[in-house]
């Protein structure tokens, strides 16, 4: 074995390198920061639709409330700021949560088979076709069609 004169000295990098390791890890985070605050916005539009009005309202005033949120809905999903998915997700907790209201029957926390137990049958037909397009993946679903029918329900309610 040979002294320390034949150690043989460490690989040097380029400086570019080590730039483009950084670069990326920045921009890992960033990304991935992103998405969290994203998700984090959506989680926080669902719950704002689902704080419950304090005092009692007129069904009136309810239905004019709501119209105007699925208006929202429409508009947010059609500016491409939210995807179909989250849009059905975002009407099926309104809906729930104008009926909720308007009956003081907690339907925002029920299933559908337990929605189908209280005999309402516009919102069961309602809550069902969401269903398909809230939970796969990709939906053959009409959103417009969707839209028209949730306004029909609202606007039809007793």
């Amino acid at each position: 074995m040979g002294g320390l004169d034949e150690i043989i000295e460490p690989f040097t990098y380029s400086i570019w390198w080590g730039f483009f390791a950084w670069v990326l890890l920045v921009g890992l985070i960033s990304f991935i920061s992103d998405k969290f605050w994203q998700k984090r916005k959506q989680k926080k539009a669902i719950e704002d639709d689902l704080c419950p009005i304090s005092e009692p309202m007129d069904l009136n005033y309810l239905k004019r409330h709501y119209m105007r949120l699925i208006e929202t809905v429409e508009e947010d999903y059609l500016a491409n700021r939210i995807t179909l998915r989250f849009a059905y997700q975002r009407l099926s907790n309104l809906v729930r949560l104008f009926v909720y209201q308007a009956t003081n029957v907690p339907v925002h926390k029920y299933t559908l088979a337990e929605i189908n137990k209280l005999n309402i049958p516009r919102l069961s037909v309602l809550i069902h076709d969401y269903y398909d397009p809230e939970f796969a993946k990709f939906s053959s679903k009409n959103f417009t069609i969707s839209l028209a029918n949730t306004r029909k329900v609202i606007r039809e309610w007793r």
